[in-house]
């Protein structure tokens, strides 16, 4: 949270994100604490009143601060100018993206979707958006793996790779799973986090905006701008390869060059047949790895 921040990142949330206490949409939500900022969105932690009762969530406000200002009332969003508009717009349309995503998951049963962090509600006050979603207290997966020396590898996995299903099965690629978009909640239960740069499998565009994480992404991120779920299986790879041996394999991009990554045996007592599932994951050649996360998932009972 902010009181972790140091003084110059908080002071530049605080010069152009909304000012603590704000109130939004009649007073259903105030906002309490800067959480983090993104290129295109600001992101809160809130209260909600619902009634009589006040609960915290995650609130994501648009504001991509290259393109945009406050206005004089220090709430409203306005471009920068005409030389901003289409960067401006693109960036509107990938938040809005990401709103429709979670509102699809959200068509999914709650039971069939304990892994993946709820959506609430989107709306737009402002001149710009705002999407609510479920707070998760917890840590992310990094922190997790460094506090804790007796991780329980399968039941960890297991989770993971039952959310990645779940989304992959309504037809959502994540394309930038990584230790820091997994949740470990205080229930223990991990939350698959962050779907600013997920995609519809059937609406991608050929002019899609690539972002990549170093060891965590899939060699077609960084060239291509149409993926398949075989993106997000090469990441479930690298995050059991990081689980299993705390060490993290080469980027995509240095093994495209020359690949030294060292199988699992190398550094953990593994039966062969769940080091051969993984690291089938982690193929270069997207059609070679698993088409689906079933045969692993399997592995881990």
């Amino acid at each position: 949270m902010a009181e972790n921040w140091n003084k110059e990142v908080f002071g530049q949330f605080a010069d152009i994100g909304l000012s603590l206490d704000s109130t939004l949409k009649d007073g259903k939500y105030k906002v309490k604490q800067y959480v983090a900022m993104g290129h295109i969105n600001l992101v809160y932690l809130a209260e909600m009143k619902k009634g009589d009762q006040i609960k915290q969530v995650l609130m994501k406000e648009f504001c991509p601060y290259d393109y945009a200002n406050r206005d004089l009332d220090k709430k409203t969003l306005v471009c920068k100018g005409v030389a901003f508009k289409r960067q401006y717009e693109n960036a509107r349309k990938i938040f809005e993206r990401e709103c429709k995503i979670h509102q699809r998951i959200n068509t999914v049963p709650i039971e069939q979707r304990t892994n993946i962090v709820r959506y609430l509600e989107y709306f737009e006050e402002n001149n710009t958006r705002y999407l609510v979603l479920e707070y998760i207290a917890g840590v992310d997966l990094n922190h997790y793996i460094k506090s804790n020396s007796k991780l329980q590898f399968k039941e960890l996995a297991r989770q993971i790779i039952l959310a990645v299903m779940q989304i992959h099965n309504i037809g959502i690629i994540h394309k930038d799973l990584k230790p820091s978009n997994l949740i470990v909640g205080e229930d223990h239960k991990i939350y698959v986090i962050d779907f600013g740069v997920a995609e519809f499998a059937e609406e991608q565009q050929k002019d899609s905006t690539v972002f990549v994480s170093r060891v965590f992404s899939a060699p077609e991120l960084y060239h291509e701008s149409k993926v398949s779920f075989q993106a997000d299986v090469y990441s479930v790879g690298a995050i059991c390869y990081y689980l299993l041996t705390g060490r993290m394999i080469q980027s995509a991009e240095e093994r495209l060059s020359e690949d030294k990554v060292i199988p699992l045996s190398g550094f953990v007592t593994i039966p062969w047949i769940l080091e051969w599932a993984i690291m089938r994951c982690l193929y270069l050649m997207p059609e070679k790895r698993w088409k689906n996360l079933q045969i692993l998932y399997f592995l881990l009972w």
